[in-house]
């Protein structure tokens, strides 16, 4: 169960179409299961360079991006005021972008909504 304020990382299931969550446990980051949509404060992008060159180069899918930040609620957030959609897709770009392209570098709030690859700042 997520507690309010807890450390979390997410990433976007391709196939299942749900958000992943991981917390860290002894160290290392675990999967603590799917969910349809997730809500984070403290909102900061991870993504690995050498993941992208290596899914340009294999045509493969692999997790290389991640969200982390602070689990809340999704219920106690204004989703209102989260209008800017942002997206990765490494074929266009080794980092989060907005939909003008310009780099997402975190935000205070994000929402990741249900059955959809993008999340809301």
């Amino acid at each position: 169960m997520l507690q309010e304020g807890q450390k979390i990382r997410v990433h976007f299931n391709l196939r299942t179409k749900k958000w992943v969550v991981s917390t860290k446990v002894e160290g290392k980051w675990k999967k603590q299961g799917d969910h349809e949509q997730v809500a984070l404060v403290n909102a900061i992008p991870c993504t690995s360079l050498k993941g992208a060159e290596r899914i340009r180069r294999n045509k493969s899918r692999e997790v290389i991006a991640r969200i982390e930040g602070n689990y809340i609620n999704v219920n106690s957030i204004d989703k209102t005021s989260l209008v800017n959609e942002i997206h990765y897709n490494p074929y266009k770009s080794e980092h989060f972008t907005y939909q003008n392209g310009s780099i997402y570098s975190g935000s205070n709030t994000c929402y990741f909504p249900a059955n959809v690859g993008h999340f809301i700042a």
